[in-house]
């Protein structure tokens, strides 16, 4: 039985540590602060109604194999699933988590906006509203934020929904 040369015992020590010393790397940048992103992170916000500027009529959609969907204008029952635009990084999935949850749609006692069913759609005529479908870990909430759509975490959301599906 031969022995295994000196270089190639420290190369494999240095490849084991470069592994684990990427992966403790990659999971300090989890977000947001104490919750990472989860596997099965998935999101669709849909703004309709007379909005302006990144609040305008789109529906977005990103699934847990991060391809981002969207379409432009006012979604109705009757709505096909958005084209795929692209396939975002971790890292802007990542940063649509902690905008998703910066909304509060997963707290179940958040004040803003009402809980709905999954395909709630707004009625024609009704006024500018949000509806956003956030789900990870098993757990799934939609809510809709009806009026102004002032709330400036859902106004985070829609602008960087908007810029990764490079729409103007």
């Amino acid at each position: 039985m031969k022995a295994i040369p000196t270089w190639l015992g420290g190369l494999c020590v240095l490849l084991a540590g470069l592994l684990m010393g990427g992966s403790v790397i990659s999971g300090c940048a989890s977000t947001p602060k104490g919750n990472p992103m989860p596997p099965d992170f998935s999101l669709s916000l849909s703004v309709s109604g007379s909005g302006e500027g990144d609040l305008q009529p789109a529906w977005y959609v990103v699934g847990p194999d991060w391809v981002l969907r969207t379409a432009v204008g006012e979604r109705t029952p009757n709505t096909p699933l958005p084209g795929a635009v692209r396939t975002i990084s971790r890292q802007q999935a990542e940063h649509l988590w902690e905008l998703a949850y910066a909304t509060g749609v997963l707290d179940e006692d958040n004040p803003a906006g009402r809980a709905v069913g999954d395909d709630w759609v707004p009625k024609a005529g009704s006024g500018p509203a949000a509806v956003i479908y956030l789900a990870g870990r098993g757990l799934r909430r939609t809510r809709v934020i009806e009026g102004p759509a002032s709330d400036s975490a859902v106004a985070a959301l829609a602008h960087e929904l908007k810029g990764l599906s490079w729409i103007k």
